[in-house]
């Protein structure tokens, strides 16, 4: 019997699920790494531990195979918008710039100051952020020249793995639609982006389609995972694309909000699309379909950024914060929370906002912290979900998945927050599978996209509170009129706290 592996490399922890041609789960295995943060608004990794943690996921993966099967194609996933610079023998001279990054803010005003911000979201349909590559290039252009001198190759982190996998360094066009270099149109990397970048078109791969074979393991991997030697490896695409496959979440009117160390809203349509206010972005999936949403920063991250804090001994886990904040009634007892510890991408790409905790009193309590984080995130999935059906139409279903929401309270919270059912779908490895089935695809196991909905079904509906909503409705006004009127100092603690990176000056 055959099997397909889906790869999911994401922010803090690598995933490789084995699964039948029917899309159920044989075997899986995962290894974490750390996310590094030396100084305010950086969000580091070493690409090397990443690799490790690959090998190790897909050997733990192997090992619990059962007898008799054997794996026909692997497929790869991973997070988008990292960047990593590589030397001339492809070794890495930086560590892994990942999505939650936003050092580059000031370069990403710069492009917004030049007049040319609308002109890039025209041509690549993502926004000019710091998240972006346009504005993590400029960045290393002023303040690390000597790196970009010695740089032979720009990269991302899929690139890396599938260097150490297969001996190709393969980029795939999902990726590169989420680079804000690519232009989305044309199909080709786009000379404004690149100038704003201040690189040349040399130094990135040319993009294959998501379904294409790009080699088969080495002897060295093969080895080290217990996979055959043999074993295709296919491209596939960005975790967030494939994450929305793996749901099944693929006709129009379907959306899916995904909460895990970060959160998205997306929908599927064919072709490219924009939003007239440049709040969306629109990433390629695979045969010409295309997702547009929007997506924040802040989810899982600030939740066991929480639990270190409360307690650095790790017994606090994810499952002890949610039974405190469970003690909690919705509303925290008026303690709103802002939760924009890593800055914010959508819908309003403000990479200086930070995290506001408003209304403390001595009345409130850790539990009311923890009860607050949650709302803070959920309030900004809503603001998500208004603003993707504002682009693509309201959706007559929302599905729901990544790992905050295997948790009932986080489920509840965003149901009540949202107003609207959710449909939680009986696929709990969502970007894995979606990478196993862009491989299936790849050799011909199945023929169209649309072939998933017979692997992903219902499992049941979150249906929303009625008495909570109207609670959520106004502390939800509230949270928005926060955040709009903390613009300015937002823009002031950020360069305070850049200045304190570069070593003093503290003028606000």
């Amino acid at each position: 019997m055959q099997c397909f592996i889906g790869l999911d490399v994401g922010t803090t922890a690598s995933r490789a699920v084995a699964f039948d041609p029917f899309g159920r789960v044989l075997a899986a295995g995962s290894r974490p790494y750390p996310l590094r943060a030396p100084y305010p608004g950086w969000a580091e990794q070493d690409a090397d531990e990443i690799v490790q943690a690959v090998l190790l996921a897909l050997q733990e993966c192997a090992n619990g195979l059962p007898p008799g099967i054997r794996p026909r194609a692997l497929g790869l996933s991973s997070v988008l918008h990292s960047l990593l610079l590589l030397d001339d023998e492809l070794r890495p001279l930086t560590p892994l710039v990942t999505w939650g990054d936003v050092r580059a803010t000031p370069e990403a005003e710069e492009l917004k100051a030049a007049g040319i911000a609308q002109e890039l979201y025209r041509r690549t349909l993502c926004p000019v952020h710091a998240m972006y590559l346009p504005a993590k290039l400029r960045w290393f252009s002023r303040r690390r020249p000597e790196v970009l001198r010695h740089t032979r190759r720009v990269a991302s982190i899929k690139e890396y793995v599938s260097l150490r996998l297969t001996g190709t360094a393969a980029l795939d066009l999902s990726l590169a639609s989420g680079t804000g270099l690519f232009n989305a149109f044309e199909q080709r990397w786009d000379p404004l982006a690149l100038e704003a970048a201040g690189i040349d078109e040399g130094l990135l791969a040319q993009p294959v389609e998501p379904e294409t074979v790009i080699g088969t393991l080495q002897p060295e991997a093969a080895a080290r995972t217990g996979l055959p030697a043999d074993l295709p490896v296919v491209a596939g695409a960005g975790d967030g694309m494939l994450s929305t496959l793996g749901c099944a979440a693929i006709r129009p009117g379907m959306i899916t909000a995904m909460v895990a160390t970060s959160g998205a809203v997306r929908g599927v349509h064919e072709g490219p699309r924009a939003d007239a206010q440049g709040r969306t972005w629109c990433y390629y999936l695979a045969r010409g379909r295309w997702v547009s949403g929007a997506a924040i920063n802040n989810a899982g991250v600030v939740y066991r950024w929480l639990s270190e804090q409360l307690d650095p001994s790790g017994t606090l886990d994810f499952d002890a914060l949610d039974r405190l904040a469970a003690g909690v009634p919705p509303g925290a007892a008026g303690l709103v929370c802002l939760p924009f510890l890593l800055g914010e991408r959508g819908p309003y790409w403000n990479g200086d906002a930070r995290g506001v905790v408003f209304g403390l009193s001595l009345a409130h309590t850790r539990a009311h912290l923890a009860r607050a984080v949650i709302e803070g995130v959920c309030f900004r999935m809503r603001s998500c979900v208004d603003t993707v059906e504002d682009v693509l139409g309201r959706a007559f279903e929302i599905r729901a998945t990544g790992g905050a929401l295997r948790s009932e309270l986080w489920q509840q919270t965003l149901a009540d927050c949202l107003g609207r059912p959710l449909v939680l779908v009986d696929s709990t490895e969502a970007s894995a599978l979606g990478a196993a089935f862009i491989a299936m695809l790849a050799v011909g196991v199945v023929q169209s996209l649309d072939d998933i909905s017979s692997m992903v079904h219902p499992e049941r509906v979150v249906e929303p509170r009625p008495e909570h909503h109207p609670v959520y409705d106004r502390l939800y006004d509230l949270y928005m009129r926060l955040y709009w009127k903390l613009q300015e100092p937002f823009h002031e603690i950020a360069r305070f706290q850049r200045e304190e990176e570069q070593g003093g000056g503290h003028s606000l």
